[in-house]
């Protein structure tokens, strides 16, 4: 609630782009680790095969584990293969008519938060928050760190 993006744009500018902004902030923090199914992890279906989420929606039982030696980064630039089968052509229309949002959440979806300005720094805050949560942490020191 503290920021009105766009940054430094006129208040009634920032009103009319108040729901674009809102969903993007949402769709990226709740994307920016989506990547991690497709370089992370390793599916096997109850038949052996292995799955990949590109393939669609699992079919039968299924187990995972996740790689060793992972590469951090790569999941990050592994978002593109997924977040367009998630965020319809509707949806992808609407955010890119605006185009500092469009840029800031390609960003985000890519790993580049330092690029992503105030996007950026959300989906961060957000994402150390939740970390915090599921380790049993304090968000609010997440938040300080």
């Amino acid at each position: 609630q503290s920021y009105l993006p766009p940054t430094g744009a006129a208040p009634e500018d920032q009103s009319v782009q108040t729901d674009a902004w809102s969903a993007g902030i949402a769709y990226g923090a709740l994307l920016h680790d989506i990547g991690k199914i497709a370089v992370d992890l390793v599916v096997e279906r109850q038949d052996g095969r292995l799955w990949h989420p590109w393939q669609g929606s699992l079919d039968q039982p299924y187990r995972f584990r996740y790689l060793k030696g992972r590469d951090y980064h790569l999941h990050g630039a592994a978002a593109g293969l997924l977040y367009t089968q998630i965020l319809d052509r509707t949806i992808l229309d609407w955010l890119s008519g605006f185009p500092p949002l469009w840029a800031s959440l390609l960003y985000v979806l890519a790993g580049q938060y330092e690029r992503a300005g105030v996007l950026g720094e959300l989906v961060m805050q957000a994402d150390r928050v939740s970390t915090a949560q599921n380790i049993g942490g304090n968000p609010s020191k997440a938040l300080q760190a």
